[in-house]
């Protein structure tokens, strides 16, 4: 049987066609309020109104949808690591000019004296990292 088209890229490819992917390194700085811009690539790939932010491993970010937040959820089965998952995230929304707003805690975590982050694409999800050295164009992350 020979299956082409739309159908025979779905079955090659395991990634939703509605999924969107998230390439690459993009550094902003933090303003004052604690805002930081989305950067474009992202825009452009397709964000939602809505992220849940939670604390990542080696010290990032996640910026997660909905649904990868209730699927990190139900894959945390130990009570304490859940406790520290459940405690460290919140829901943070995308602004109309397409910022975030970090919670203090957060801004706490990820502000150093650059007073930059990178947003790194990982796939279908978005990591947040402190720049705790160098430039804008040669940082240095935590």
């Amino acid at each position: 049987m020979v299956i082409g088209g739309e159908l025979a890229f779905e079955l090659l490819c395991p990634i939703s066609m509605n999924t969107p992917q998230y390439t690459g390194a993009y550094t902003h700085k933090i303003d004052y309020k604690g805002r930081v811009m989305i950067p474009i690539p992202f825009r452009n790939a397709g964000i939602p109104k809505k992220f849940v932010v939670t604390r990542g491993h080696e010290g990032c970010l996640l910026l997660l949808t909905d649904a990868q937040w209730k699927e990190k959820q139900e894959t945390v089965t130990d009570p304490a690591a859940r406790r520290l998952l459940m405690i460290w995230s919140e829901d943070q929304y995308v602004d109309s000019q397409n910022r975030i707003t970090l919670a203090l805690r957060y801004r706490e975590m990820m502000v150093t004296a650059s007073g930059y982050v990178t947003f790194m694409g990982v796939g279908d999800h978005i990591e947040l990292w402190a720049v705790v050295d160098g430039s804008a164009n040669e940082p240095i992350y935590v």
